[in-house]
């Protein structure tokens, strides 16, 4: 299952730079991710337009059986604005 990120613009150009723990919100938010066996990935890896550069993603292993907890924990976090789970694409 994956989920889908809006971050904070602040947090997002500093994790597309590749320096979260210079920033305590990005890495914040990365322990927080890692803690609950997740990798954030951009929707958008090469873009520098602000609106386009908010969105990750993360894969939910399929194992956690407390997916509205974990996605309760990240939506606490100060640089993230929005967490959805991401529905299945259904193939026609």
């Amino acid at each position: 299952m994956e989920i889908s990120l809006q971050i904070t613009d602040d947090v997002a150009r500093v994790l597309h730079q590749h320096q979260p723990s210079s920033h305590a919100k990005a890495d914040e938010l990365l322990r927080t991710l890692n803690s609950h066996g997740l990798t954030l990935r951009p929707v958008h890896p090469e873009t520098d337009v602000p609106s386009l550069r908010r969105h990750f993603v993360a894969t939910i292993p399929d194992e956690s059986s407390d997916i509205e907890g974990v996605l309760e924990h990240i939506r606490s976090l100060d640089g993230v604005e929005g967490v959805y789970i991401k529905p299945k694409e259904d193939i026609p």
